[in-house]
C-alpha cells in the first residue's frame, strides 16, 4: 500500500462505525411512512420553498439521491402553484451538472424530471470543472506540504467547496437561489464542508432515510433510489462501505440508513447512551460507541462563533415549522421495530410488563 493510499485509508477509517457488519442488528430500523410524507411533510416543504426560492433556483446535480430529490422537489413546487392558477411564468429551475465527479447521467435525469413536470421550465447547464479541480488539488498540496505534518490525501473537501462556489456564481448570474441538498444524517456525521453557505436548506433537519420516502412520493426514478450513495469529499467512495464495511447483500441502501438513522435519533434527540441502546437493540456496544463518538466529534463544527452585542437579538422571521415529526415514537407514524427473537427485545418486554421502565419508542411491531 502506497503512502497516499495508506493516508486515505486512515482518513476513511475515521468514518467507520463498526469493525464488522455482524455488530449491527439490521432488523432495528426507522420505518418511513410515505403517506405521512405525502400528507404533511411535502405540503410543508412546498410552503417553505415558494417564498424561499423567490421564483428561481439552482440545484447542483450530482446524480445521487439528495440532489435528485431536491431537483424533483423544486419542480413539484413550481408545478403545484401552476396548477392552482398562480402566475409562475417567471419561475424556473436551473440544474448544474458537473460531469466526471460521479458516475451519473445528469442530462438523462433532467429529461426525466421534465417528462414528469412538462410545464415547468428547467434549464440544464453542464459545467466541466474536473480539470480545474484536479489542478487546484495538486497546487493546494504543493503549497501546504512544507507547513503541515499531516497532508489530506486526495482532494478532501476542496472539490465540494469549489463546486459550491461555482454553483453560487451561477446562481448570482441567473439571479437564483442556491439549494443546499445536505441532509440531517450527513450533518450529524460531519459529511459536509465547513465555511460554505447556501441560500435555502430544505433537508438539513430530515434524516437520509426520509429522503427515500420523499423521493418515491415525488416520482424519482427507482434506479436513483437503489443507487449506492458516495462520499462527495472522496469521489467514488461508497458511503455505506465507509460506515459499515461490507453491508449484507440483502440490506438495501434505504434499509441501511433506516438502521443508522434510528440510532442517530436516540443518541442525539433523546440523549440515550450507547450502553442503554445496546441493551435494548442487540446492537454491539462497539457500533453504538463509535457512532456516538463520530457524532460528538462534529459538535464543535456546528457552533458558529460570532460576536454578539446586547442590543441585537437573533430573529427568525419567516421561519416555517412543518407539522411533520421526523422522529420515532408511538405518537407519530414512525415505528421502530424490535424483533421478538432478540434477547434484549425479550428483556425490554419483560421490564415493560413489570413496570420497571417507562414509555419508550421501542415496541413490538410484529416482525
Amino acid at each position: 500500500m502506497s503512502a497516499t493510499s495508506e493516508q486515505l485509508e486512515n482518513v476513511l477509517s475515521s468514518y467507520r462505525v463498526c469493525s464488522s457488519p455482524e455488530q449491527v442488528n439490521w432488523k432495528i430500523r426507522k420505518q418511513v411512512d410515505e403517506q405521512a410524507i405525502r400528507d404533511t411533510l411535502l405540503p410543508g416543504l412546498v410552503s417553505f420553498l415558494k417564498p424561499a426560492i423567490c421564483r428561481r433556483s439552482v440545484v447542483a446535480l450530482s446524480g445521487g439521491l439528495d440532489s435528485t430529490v431536491a431537483m424533483y422537489l423544486v419542480a413539484h413546487t413550481i408545478n403545484h402553484y401552476r396548477e392552482r392558477d398562480y402566475d409562475v411564468s417567471d419561475f424556473h429551475l436551473s440544474v448544474v451538472h458537473y460531469p466526471g465527479l460521479e458516475d451519473a447521467d445528469g442530462k438523462a435525469l433532467v429529461h426525466a424530471v421534465q417528462a414528469r413536470f412538462p410545464k415547468v421550465n428547467v434549464n440544464y447547464i453542464e459545467f466541466n470543472a474536473l480539470p480545474a479541480l484536479q489542478a487546484l488539488a495538486k497546487e493546494s498540496h504543493r503549497r501546504t506540504a512544507p507547513f503541515t505534518r499531516k497532508q489530506v490525501p486526495g482532494p478532501g473537501l476542496l472539490f465540494t467547496r469549489t463546486i459550491v462556489g461555482i454553483t453560487h456564481e451561477i446562481a448570482a448570474r441567473l439571479e437564483c437561489q442556491a439549494i443546499n441538498t445536505t441532509n440531517g444524517t450527513e450533518y450529524l456525521l460531519g459529511e459536509y464542508a465547513d465555511g460554505i453557505c447556501f441560500s435555502v436548506s430544505p433537508f438539513i433537519n430530515l434524516y437520509k432515510s426520509t429522503l427515500y420516502g420523499l423521493g418515491r412520493v415525488l416520482g424519482v426514478p427507482e434506479h436513483i433510489l437503489q443507487r449506492r450513495p458516495v462520499n462527495s469529499a472522496f469521489p467514488f467512495t461508497d458511503k455505506l462501505k465507509l460506515y459499515f464495511g461490507d453491508v449484507p447483500k440483502e440490506v438495501s441502501p434505504q434499509a441501511a440508513f433506516e438502521t443508522l438513522d434510528a440510532m442517530l435519533y436516540f443518541l442525539t434527540e433523546k440523549s440515550m447512551t450507547p450502553r442503554s441502546l445496546a441493551l435494548r437493540t442487540d446492537h454491539s456496544m462497539e457500533f453504538l460507541a463509535r457512532l456516538a463518538n463520530l457524532v460528538d466529534r462534529q459538535k464543535p463544527r456546528m457552533i458558529y462563533r460570532v460576536l454578539g452585542t446586547e442590543d441585537k437579538k437573533e430573529k427568525n422571521d419567516g421561519l416555517i415549522v412543518v407539522p411533520y415529526a421526523d422522529v420515532l415514537s408511538r405518537e407519530t407514524s414512525e415505528t421502530l421495530l424490535l424483533p421478538e427473537e432478540t434477547k434484549s427485545g425479550k428483556k425490554v418486554l419483560e421490564d415493560y410488563e413489570k413496570g420497571s421502565i417507562g414509555h419508550t419508542a421501542f415496541y413490538y411491531g410484529g416482525g
